[in-house]
């Protein structure tokens, strides 16, 4: 019995000494373009599904999306797609802009992609017009997949740009 409540008061102990090194901090990584486009619409209102937040969406097979709990957005995919779609001077028309983020991902099943997709509904269009962007990365490094999707960002936004103009 002694033997039993001696063990059991240095198991915490033996927690305490594990040759295990401690798990690295999360690293946040910044997906704005450089450049920004604007997009004439006075209303630009973008809605990411629940589950786009901060953590970094990875997909790892034709049906499986994974979340990167090491790595993280400093702005989750609506912000940053907002800012993108709010440049200066962005206000202006009649138009009333609802962007909705379908994809905003990492596609690891073969070549590293940034994965972009939205959704675009006008007031003046009963129709909803998709744009979809993927950029390669130049590795699989998360610097590397970080540039890819700013750069998949301006381009979506660029291609947004476009849409509203004609």
């Amino acid at each position: 019995m002694k033997s039993t409540i001696a063990c059991s008061a240095l198991l915490p102990l033996a927690a305490c000494l594990s040759s295990a090194p401690p798990a690295p901090p999360v690293r946040f990584f910044d997906c704005r373009p450089a450049a920004v486009t604007a997009v004439r619409a006075s209303v630009v209102r973008v809605e990411a599904p629940a589950y786009l937040g901060s953590e970094i969406a990875v997909r790892i097979a034709t049906r499986e999306l994974t979340f990167d709990g090491d790595h993280r957005w400093l702005e989750e995919p609506a912000q940053v797609l907002s800012a993108a779609l709010r440049a200066a001077g962005a206000a202006g028309g009649q138009e009333q802009l609802l962007v909705r983020i379908d994809r905003f991902e990492f596609d690891l099943t073969g070549p590293p992609l940034a994965c972009v997709r939205l959704v675009l509904q006008t007031t003046s269009s009963p129709t909803p017009t998709v744009v979809e962007v993927t950029w390669s990365a130049a590795d699989r490094s998360p610097a590397a997949l970080a540039a890819a999707m700013a750069e998949a960002v301006a381009r979506a936004a660029a291609r947004v740009a476009e849409a509203l103009a004609g």
